[in-house]
């Protein structure tokens, strides 16, 4: 509390009475922070890494179905790890080069994106495991 006190001497003078109390009463909040609030913190954090992961996923999914689809007009499909050259070296004359780089290069990133965050989300399980395991052995 004291830590708060000091903070609130430094906000300017400006501020309201009403906004400082508000700031001190979340301060306060969360320096008291029990068991049970950080387990819903956890585990609202887990939540939000649930959901980009899900996200990066469904972004993925887009990106090969469009390089594996086979074009309109026939022929073969981009594919994710094919040659954009032929035969003699030149770019290919049925797909957009560009357009196939840039998203293989968005698939890359996704998949390095969605590596950490299965890291993260691992971490955040465990860590909520031992909150809730502390939690009962203290009840």
């Amino acid at each position: 509390i004291f830590v708060c006190n000091k903070i609130f001497d430094s906000i300017p003078s400006t501020s309201s009475a009403t906004q400082q109390q508000k700031l001190r009463h979340t301060m306060a909040q969360d320096s008291a922070d029990t068991p049970t609030s950080l387990l819903s913190i956890k585990r609202k954090q887990l939540l939000s890494l649930d959901a980009q992961k899900k996200a990066l996923e469904t972004e993925a999914e887009a990106i090969v179905s469009e390089l594996t689809a086979v074009p309109p007009g026939g022929g073969q499909p981009i594919g994710i790890d094919t040659p954009l050259v032929d035969n003699e070296g030149f770019p290919r004359a049925d797909i957009d080069v560009y357009r196939a780089r840039s998203l293989r290069k968005r698939f890359h990133e996704i998949q390095t994106d969605h590596k950490e965050l299965s890291k993260m989300i691992d971490g955040s399980l465990l860590e909520i495991s031992a909150l809730m395991k502390n939690e009962q052995q203290s009840t």
